[in-house]
């Protein structure tokens, strides 16, 4: 099925999210960093095969810190990969880069179960390449919208 590239600084939600993503689709591959350093060299390490999806977390650390996603768009060899953005926060930077075009959607984190099996569903829908054309523009705030899964 393809690869999703997955930087966040919280182990517990990159640990859920490949289990949850492992039940929806096992052929899909999970790769998981707590640092924006990893997520670059794994993007420029011509032996792993690209991702179909990166999903960021903006408060990830870095040595260059609020850049990753600039530095991911800017490079020809990435600009084409859907980027994520989730947080636990909202806030007009996230929103920036959706407006921007630089991500391809805006994420609040989810705090329960159906809020975590709605996001799983968003993920898996980008790394097939569905088009989320026609969802709402604003960040999705998954604990409170669309059906239970």
């Amino acid at each position: 099925m393809g690869r999703i590239l997955l930087g966040d600084r919280h182990a517990a939600h990159r640990s859920l999210l490949k289990e949850l993503l492992a039940r929806v689709d096992p052929s899909l591959t999970l790769i998981v960093s707590g640092n924006s350093e990893d997520i670059l060299r794994y993007l420029v390490d011509f032996a792993n095969e690209r991702p179909r999806l990166i999903i960021l977390d903006p408060s990830l650390p870095s040595s260059v810190p609020g850049q990753l996603l600039t530095i991911i768009k800017s490079d020809a060899r990435f600009a084409q990969i859907p980027i994520v953005i989730w947080t636990a926060q909202a806030g007009s930077d996230y929103y920036m880069a959706r407006a921007t075009g630089k991500a391809a959607m805006s994420i609040i984190k989810p705090t329960g179960p159906k809020g975590w099996r709605l996001l799983v569903q968003k993920i898996y829908r980008l790394a097939i390449g569905q088009d989320l054309a026609g969802e709402s523009g604003q960040e999705d705030r998954l604990d409170t919208v669309g059906p239970a899964i």
